[in-house]
């Protein structure tokens, strides 16, 4: 165990020494067209007189303005359950792991070692999924109507930025 925690701190300094790439700091917004179809997700990047550009960490894309037809702010409602239920998940079966490992299980109910690894697993993926359903159903999402006006993406954005 010890040595599980002294790597998990090694791996958790690797973000500060990577390299800094510039990658988009702007608020994460998702655009959609006139029929209600998502054309484009990501940060902020920058606005021309004609392009919204999105950037996100693999790519950027330049969305015309008169495409744009309504913006929203945060994530969708799915991204939170799902982080919270693989790290859950992941957490729970270290501590499964852990407690297998150290006999504490073995002498109990369930006689195969694994099934510690999957009880704690799936019991702390699915709580911490709850926990991201609740935290995402109480988040507020904002929507900005555009219509392909440029004043009114400029308005928008900087509510946004205001707002993050």
């Amino acid at each position: 165990m010890k040595y599980f925690i002294i790597v998990i701190f090694l791996f958790s300094w690797l973000p500060s020494f990577s390299q800094n790439k510039g990658f988009p700091t702007g608020a994460f917004i998702r655009v959609y067209n006139s029929d209600g179809i998502k054309i484009g997700k990501g940060k902020i990047s920058s606005l021309t007189e004609s392009d919204l550009i999105l950037g996100s960490e693999q790519k950027s894309k330049s969305i015309p303005v008169k495409n744009i037809s309504i913006i929203k702010t945060k994530r969708s409602k799915g991204h939170l359950p799902l982080i919270f239920g693989g790290t859950g998940f992941l957490i729970g079966a270290g501590i499964g792991a852990d407690a297998a490992s150290n006999d504490l299980l073995y002498n109990s109910y369930y006689d195969f070692r694994g099934s510690s690894i999957i009880l704690f697993g799936l019991l702390t993926g699915v709580g911490s999924s709850a926990l991201g359903l609740i935290i995402s159903a109480s988040k507020k999402y904002e929507v900005y109507e555009i219509d392909g006006e440029l004043n009114k993406l400029k308005e928008g954005i900087s509510e946004i930025e205001r707002g993050k």
